[in-house]
């Protein structure tokens, strides 16, 4: 698959996430970063049990992108190989085995069925951002909960609240995980430059 210049965009601004230091690369301790600050979102203290929890789920993520993405072993996944892997990932649609869908955010399916690769890309990633914005656990992102996440990476306030406004698609003040969904499949797959999804993490 090749990536438009949009796509293109958008991914790098997924990378620049991962790339918590701003060193250039991917390595292990933005992953580290990203579960301490995970942790300190949902109040957990360094040492306790959920903080050990988050620190070691993080760390499995960490190896399963390394075994995917880091081409040469060097132990750190630079933007060539990040897009080259999206490109490819993006890509693939065939079928594979029946999966549960079960998170701590309460996203999950009621039965197992066949989902796409395509499906368990986006799934994964409206998992994590239920995981790092909806701070209460009810299954919604709020616009304060939403503005909280975002202030942690960017200074404006104002465009969060703008931000928001454009994901709320029904305008009742929260973003439900089906909205949520619908945006991350647009950051991924939409070569729309109106749709929505695009700020899903924000300005690209």
């Amino acid at each position: 698959m090749v990536l438009t210049e949009l796509q293109k965009r958008k991914l790098k601004k997924l990378f620049d996430l991962y790339d918590v230091d701003g060193s250039g690369v991917i390595t292990e301790a933005d992953y580290e970063r990203m579960a301490q600050s995970q942790a300190k979102v949902q109040g957990y203290q360094p040492g306790s049990l959920e903080y050990n929890i988050i620190c070691s789920q993080f760390k499995t993520l960490w190896k399963n992108l390394q075994k995917e993405v880091d081409i040469n072993d060097d132990g750190q996944v630079t933007l060539e190989e990040f897009m080259e892997h999206k490109a490819k990932q993006l890509s693939f649609k065939e079928q594979y085995r029946p999966l549960w869908l079960e998170h701590q955010s309460g996203l999950q399916t009621s039965q197992s069925y066949e989902r796409s690769y395509e499906e368990d890309v986006i799934a994964k990633l409206t998992n994590l951002i239920f995981e790092r914005l909806d701070v209460d656990g009810n299954g919604e992102i709020s616009r304060q909960e939403y503005k909280q996440g975002f202030l942690s990476h960017f200074s404006d306030g104002n465009l969060s609240d703008e931000i928001f406004s454009k994901l709320d698609l029904n305008g009742d003040g929260h973003l439900s995980k089906e909205e949520v969904l619908q945006h991350v499949h647009d950051f991924f797959y939409s070569d729309d430059p109106e749709a929505p999804g695009n700020w899903i993490l924000g300005p690209y």
